[in-house]
């Protein structure tokens, strides 16, 4: 699957750990993550037929990839993960490609935890150490932003300022399998 980069805003708290949280908590409630339990459930629920045929028409190697995600579903619990935890898991390395794969705030960074932008970073990004929203907007989809994470499961954050005051945090991150 790959890697994925995302990101959110989160109304401003001064707490950025406890607005990591709760987004997170948002997040998982909404069930806007990559699921492989669902991923796995929608493939035997739809069938044989539809996989082989989503797989790009018959093959021996799709029936056998079948075969294998069904027997695989058999020694699964059918009752879907029910916390953040459990999703992290049971997809394992796969990880659900968002917020809910960085799980902590840090000074600086390191897997799994979301650091601040350094001030060279944000005057390079968005030209100035106290971004407003159009400033962040504008690099969203620019590659540079990307390439400040220096593998999967990093996460950086920044406050968004509105009339010169903290307004929203803006976290971005890059993780998946």
């Amino acid at each position: 699957m790959g890697a994925s980069s995302w990101y959110y805003f989160a109304p401003y708290q001064k707490d950025v750990s406890q607005v990591l949280q709760e987004l997170r908590q948002a997040v998982f409630a909404k069930g806007e993550y990559f699921s492989l339990w669902m991923f796995l459930k929608s493939i035997i629920e739809e069938g044989k037929d539809s996989y082989i045929q989503w797989a790009g028409g018959p093959s021996e190697m799709a029936e056998e990839l079948f075969n294998g995600l069904e027997k695989e579903w058999e020694h699964v619990s059918k009752t879907p993960p029910q916390t953040i935890d459990d999703v992290l898991v049971f997809n394992e390395t796969n990880r659900t490609h968002t917020i809910l794969d960085i799980e902590k705030v840090s000074s600086s960074p390191q897997v799994g935890t979301f650091s601040p932008f350094e001030g060279k970073a944000q005057l390079t990004l968005f030209g100035t150490e106290r971004p407003i929203i159009a400033q962040i907007e504008a690099v969203l989809d620019v590659e540079r932003l990307w390439n400040i994470f220096p593998r999967r499961g990093y996460g950086r954050y920044c406050v968004v300022y509105q009339n010169n005051t903290p307004h929203e945090i803006f976290f971005a991150g890059v993780s998946g399998d």
